[in-house]
């Protein structure tokens, strides 16, 4: 393995890196905005700051393909480049057929459903940036939809789902009904308080998720067993927010009695200690990992010796010292635990970098346990090794 390769690598993982420190959106959303076309009592929602993410991740891969180690290792790089040309002919090829940049026009996108049992569920997501005048036409006219007005709002109509557009820049796509009642200036969503509070910190991502009885029901009858827990975990909320933000990451849960109450704090702390524990966790892995490397190979030995304490460096760059803020505030008398984990940044306090050498273990374990099995099955067997032979049965005699 050449040196080239290992600089490479460390390139390639500080982009693995970073890809999760997304910067703030200046046209990051509002929690009125964000759930303005919200469906009323939606099992779930999700809303993803585009305008965010996806220059992000596009500026961290320019930043990998253009550093200086990448000339010594093509191979790397043309990975890289393939990764960011294959995303950037979708990106145009949008933009062609649209007229949408989705990595300068769009700003959020918002969407939740509602499930109704064996019936199709009903959705509706809100699409917030700079669209073109024209979008509408466009889209009818490749999806063969009418084109209607309604309150001087243009709607599409394709089948049992419309696409509204607002003269606020969004468009509003979904179930047929729920997008003309929900653009026609009828009723808001009933949302509480902390449904709304997680857009205090500006998320990249949000997650809302309200199941309804006969959900939570369906999801106990699909988790049942061994993976009992999973269904408490799935349905055992009221109500369960997440929002990750470049400070890091905050979530409530809402029990629907006094027991569940007490799981789910007890859920967060423990959760919160994993969150630490990871952090100096994967220092420790890291460290062991380069050990069994060095110790595996002579040319990838002296790889790692040139190399290792940039690859520690990364580690230590990328990853906190588990200190990080954590506030927990149970509210009994309202069945919701509250957790706020802040630090620096959001790989400050969230340890995902502890992916890459488990994985890299698992990998070079893994690959070592293969091969005597492999020598095995390929290794014929002694002729001298005794063979147990089986005994004819006795003729039969009529």
């Amino acid at each position: 393995m050449s040196l080239g390769i290992i600089e490479a690598a460390i390139v390639a993982f500080s982009l693995f890196f970073g890809l999760f420190d997304v910067p703030p959106n200046p046209r990051a959303a509002s929690a009125d905005d964000a759930l303005a076309h919200m469906i009323d009592g939606a099992d779930y929602a999700v809303h993803v700051d585009v305008g965010a993410i996806v220059p992000h991740v596009l500026g961290e891969f320019d930043r990998v393909i253009a550093h200086p180690v990448m000339k010594e290792s093509p191979d790397i790089r043309r990975i890289a480049q393939e990764i960011r040309s294959s995303a950037g002919a979708g990106l145009e090829a949008v933009k062609a057929q649209f007229g949408v940049d989705l990595a300068k026009d769009i700003d959020w996108v918002s969407a939740s459903i509602r499930l109704a049992g064996d019936g199709d569920p009903e959705v509706m997501a809100e699409v917030h940036g700079r669209l073109p005048a024209d979008l509408s036409r466009k889209l009818a006219g490749l999806a063969g939809g009418a084109v209607k007005e309604m309150g001087g709002i243009e709607i599409v109509e394709l089948g049992g789902f419309s696409a509204a557009f607002l003269k606020s820049g969004s468009v509003v796509v979904g179930t047929s009904a729920l997008v003309e009642a929900s653009t026609a200036g009828g009723k808001k969503p009933k949302l509480t308080a902390a449904e709304t509070a997680i857009f205090a910190e500006k998320p990249f991502l949000a997650i809302l998720s309200s199941p309804s009885e006969s959900t939570r029901q369906s999801i106990r009858r699909e988790f049942d067993g061994d993976v009992a827990f999973l269904g408490g975990v799935f349905a055992g909320h009221e109500l369960l927010t997440v929002g990750l933000h470049r400070k890091g990451i905050s979530w409530t849960w809402v029990a629907p009695d006094l027991a569940g109450t007490e799981i789910a704090q007890q859920a967060s702390e423990g959760l919160v200690e994993l969150f630490r524990a990871g952090h100096l966790g994967i220092r420790g892995l890291t460290r062991l990992l380069l050990a069994g490397l060095r110790a595996s190979d002579d040319e990838l030995a002296r790889a790692i010796a040139a190399h290792s304490e940039a690859i520690l460096k990364l580690i230590l760059d990328n990853t906190g010292d588990g200190r990080f803020d954590a506030k927990i505030d149970v509210k009994k008398k309202d069945r919701t635990v509250l957790v706020k984990a802040t630090g620096p940044s959001f790989s400050k306090v969230f340890p995902f970098a502890v992916l890459v050498p488990m994985g890299a273990a698992s990998w070079f374990l893994f690959s070592k346990a293969e091969a005597p099995a492999a020598y095995e099955e390929s290794t014929p067997k002694s002729a001298t090794e005794p063979q147990v032979i089986e005994p004819a049965p006795p003729a039969r005699i009529d």
